[in-house]
């Protein structure tokens, strides 16, 4: 057996030779997910809301985990904002 740079012969014998998990920030970030796993992405495609909808509701659902929580709310209505006036 050859041993590993903690001098362990396997790696994950412990903290040292066992990476930390990998988040994803481009598939599946946390910020995203809510407890039991679903993604804004779900409910987005899952109603069909578009693209200013869509973007309204990330913004809300993502409130505070990712930055600040006013400034994601701010985001939201800015589409909001939007989708009542047209804009595209």
């Amino acid at each position: 057996m050859t041993a590993v740079s903690c001098g362990h012969t396997a790696k994950g014998s412990c903290a040292m030779c066992t990476p930390a998990p990998r988040l994803d920030e481009i598939d599946g970030p946390p910020h995203y997910q809510a407890p039991n796993g679903m993604e804004a992405i779900d409910v987005i495609e899952g109603f069909q809301l578009g693209f200013n909808l869509g973007n309204a509701i990330k913004y809300i659902l993502r409130a505070g985990r990712k930055g600040d929580r006013t400034t994601d709310l701010r985001k939201a209505v800015w589409y909001l904002q939007r989708e009542i006036g047209g804009g595209s």
